[in-house]
């Protein structure tokens, strides 16, 4: 969230963790609205009105065409739903990004280029991010 992007949406598909997510934009907001009482120069640029929204349902229903960075904490992903985004990023615009952890999207066309996967410790442990790129 240090680039600024149009805007961000989070879409969680467990009730419970999209909840947590509500909870921590509340405070998040709550922050930002203190920081600009202060006139503080602190205040990021992507903390427009309506900037961050967050939604609980199926990513694979929404339209990613205007996309230009996507995160997926994909470590527990089936494989079946690691093919189903291997389709859908097809909808993204050239020059598109998508991040997943542990696995790779799979079959992708030749318009695509992946790193080979580099290590970092989360929250869990050790996780593989692979970066994704669109290409043409």
């Amino acid at each position: 969230m240090i680039h600024p992007l149009k805007s961000y949406i989070g879409i969680e598909f467990l009730e419970n963790l999209h909840n947590i997510g509500l909870t921590i934009k509340e405070k998040f907001d709550e922050s930002i609205k203190i920081l600009r009482e202060e006139n503080s120069d602190l205040v990021p640029e992507f903390t427009n009105e309506n900037s961050i929204e967050l939604v609980c349902g199926d990513f694979l229903s929404y339209d990613w065409r205007e996309a230009s960075f996507i995160f997926a904490n994909s470590t527990c992903f089936s494989p079946e739903l690691m093919q189903n985004l291997s389709k859908k990023v097809q909808e993204l615009p050239v020059g598109a990004v998508f991040i997943t952890f542990t696995k790779r999207l799979p079959m992708l066309p030749s318009n695509w280029e992946v790193n080979s996967g580099f290590r970092r410790l989360m929250s869990w442990g050790i996780a593989t991010v692979y970066v994704h790129r669109k290409m043409s």
